[in-house]
């Protein structure tokens, strides 16, 4: 209970823009809402910056959290997303139609991704063109669904869906070569 208590005087102090709860906010907080950077930005650079621009969204609008609508982590994700969303979009230049009929089914064997450590798996994530990125960031890692995705990205459902098919049809064309160097399985 003593954590749920200092986290409300934390927020209390941010809303009454203290610098010392400011700090502690950003010093509490920054690692989680970095991670979500780095999985929706290609590079650290990229994300760092949009992990600045989170921050700074976040004491600035404080003041609108409400416990009982749900965690301060939640609400701050949400934020942090849309903050990335916002930058993908602005800076996207042409978005490519695909066609779910050219999809092939290509099976990676479980001892593959068995070896994949994060780092290596957050690295494939982000190497995936924007478009298709921040699609399977939205379903797979974040949980939201097609429709919520489309309301957000303003497309359509079908898009959504096709986007996540192609991202994740992008991820085993570059987990195959993986499997063939062996060198990423443990064969002892």
């Amino acid at each position: 209970m003593r954590e749920k208590n200092n986290i409300q005087e934390i927020i209390n102090g941010c809303c009454k823009q203290r610098p010392n709860a400011q700090r502690q906010l950003v010093a509490l907080y920054s690692d989680f809402l970095y991670a979500i950077c780095c999985r929706y930005m290609q590079n650290r650079n990229t994300a760092k910056d949009q992990l600045q621009i989170s921050l700074l969204k976040i004491l600035k609008n404080i003041d609108q959290y409400n416990s009982e609508k749900g965690k301060l982590e939640s609400w701050m994700s949400r934020i942090t997303i849309n903050t990335c969303l916002t930058d993908l979009r602005k800076n996207r230049i042409n978005i490519v139609s695909i066609d779910d009929a050219s999809l092939s089914s290509a099976e990676i064997p479980p001892e593959v991704i068995d070896q994949l450590k994060t780092k290596d798996l957050i690295e494939l994530i982000q190497s995936l063109p924007d478009i298709y990125r921040e699609i399977f960031n939205l379903v797979e890692i974040d949980g939201f669904s097609h429709h919520e995705i489309a309301e957000m990205l303003n497309i359509k459902v079908s898009s959504s869906r096709a986007r996540l098919s192609r991202a994740k049809e992008m991820l085993r064309n570059k987990l195959i070569p993986l499997d063939k160097k062996k060198s990423w399985i443990n064969l002892a």
